[in-house]
């Protein structure tokens, strides 16, 4: 009997100490204690106040990466992404799954690359929320991808949002942009002189140039007082007369456009206009020579328009212009005011002369630009307008020695 409870007893003692032991490895803070331990709420919602590290005893540090026990989701922390999932590469755990929550949460609050790009969107990056680490293996990496680029992560794809913000974005062009090409400028209008201002002087000018013997007298009286005139001649009376023209250089007139064929400028077009002009330079310059041609431009680069038909038109004048050309238009006449009340094929010559010299003699003042025409009515009485003029006390010059331009 006293046998039986010696044993009894032995096996009871073994039973206690056994149950001591094992009571003994499962207190709270014990080394193999994985489940028992609870990550404060504290320290998941970001709070590293005071109190002492369960892993080391040291004063907790939430930024850096533990393994919470199963169950328990941790807050993902996206400014310390990168920094957690460093630490957590010293520390191997393998096949925590996080949970469904977690997974929800980290699509829902993706953490974000120093560039603004999420984490979640780069390639090839590893996945590094707080408490998890889905492979080992990627840290290698990471870590090189860290190193090559000082913290910035460097394959980062766009999302399709950011994209399509970055296509709506304007592009900047540089302050030094390119000097736009310079635009061809147009030629100032000039418009048609009729006069100047001068009390004491007045312009002869003769038109056309057609009528031989009207040409010759001109040029005889104008000889006789020394009197300087300019002449308008149509391009296709320049060869007819070549000689007395050359004559009246020689004299010292000057010869000037009055267009080739004496047609009105504003039943032209625009290439019509300029080919009249110009082709009456080409036969002056055969006639004269190209110096003269150069000289007039130059110097006294007048034309008038046939019948002034264009001396309103700015289309016209824009050409006459662009040409070089400053267009000369009277203020005192003879065809309107008398010739053309008359019929000349049928009427004597000397009674219209009369009225021509009568007209002249009585309007002409200081800075008229009288209109002639080398015809019999308007030279007949040559001598006696000059003479009367003179008496007035005005003096005949050049257009060029009277009007600016």
């Amino acid at each position: 009997m006293t046998k039986h409870r010696y044993v009894h007893w032995t096996v009871l003692a073994a039973i206690m100490i056994f149950f001591n032991c094992f009571a003994s490895d499962s207190a709270p803070g014990a080394a193999g204690s994985y489940e028992a331990y609870s990550v404060p709420a504290s320290v998941l919602a970001g709070d590293s106040g005071p109190g002492p590290d369960p892993y080391t005893g040291s004063a907790y540090n939430a930024s850096e990466n533990r393994v919470p026990s199963p169950g328990i989701t941790p807050l993902p922390h996206s400014e310390t992404a990168l920094s957690v999932a460093q630490d957590t590469y010293s520390v191997t755990v393998s096949n925590v799954n996080p949970a469904p929550d977690q997974q929800a949460a980290d699509k829902q609050s993706p953490g974000a690359d120093t560039a603004g790009t999420p984490v979640s969107d780069l390639q090839g990056a590893p996945d590094t929320s707080p408490g998890r680490v889905s492979d080992a293996n990627q840290a290698p990496a990471l870590q090189d991808t860290q190193e090559q680029s000082s913290g910035t992560v460097s394959t980062a794809a766009p999302t399709p949002a950011l994209q399509a913000e970055r296509e709506q974005q304007p592009e900047y062009v540089s302050a030094a942009s390119p000097t736009p090409a310079p635009t061809e400028k147009k030629s100032e209008i000039i418009y048609p002189i009729k006069s100047f201002d001068d009390k004491t002087r007045i312009c002869l000018t003769f038109d056309d140039g057609g009528n031989r013997n009207a040409v010759k007298k001109a040029l005889e009286v104008l000889k006789k007082h020394e009197v300087k005139a300019t002449f308008f001649v149509v391009g296709k009376y320049l060869k007819t007369n070549e000689a007395l023209w050359k004559q009246a250089i020689e004299d010292g007139h000057h010869i000037c456009n009055h267009t080739q064929n004496h047609v009105w400028l504003t039943q032209l077009k625009d290439e019509g206009v300029k080919k009249e002009i110009l082709e009456w330079e080409s036969v002056a310059g055969e006639i004269f020579g190209q110096e003269y041609i150069d000289k007039m431009k130059r110097e006294f680069p007048f034309v008038r328009l046939p019948g002034g038909a264009g001396n309103d038109s700015k289309r016209v004048l824009r050409i006459v212009s662009e040409l070089g050309y400053v267009p000369v238009g009277w203020n005192l006449e003879t065809y309107y005011a008398v010739l053309r009340l008359h019929d000349l094929k049928t009427e004597p010559v000397d009674p219209i002369a009369d009225e021509v010299f009568a007209h002249v003699s009585k309007k002409v003042k200081g800075g008229s630009i009288v209109l002639l025409h080398f015809n019999p009515y308007d030279t007949a009485r040559l001598d006696e307008i000059i003479t009367a003029i003179k008496e007035k006390e005005l003096e005949m010059n050049l257009l060029s020695e009277c009007i600016e331009y």
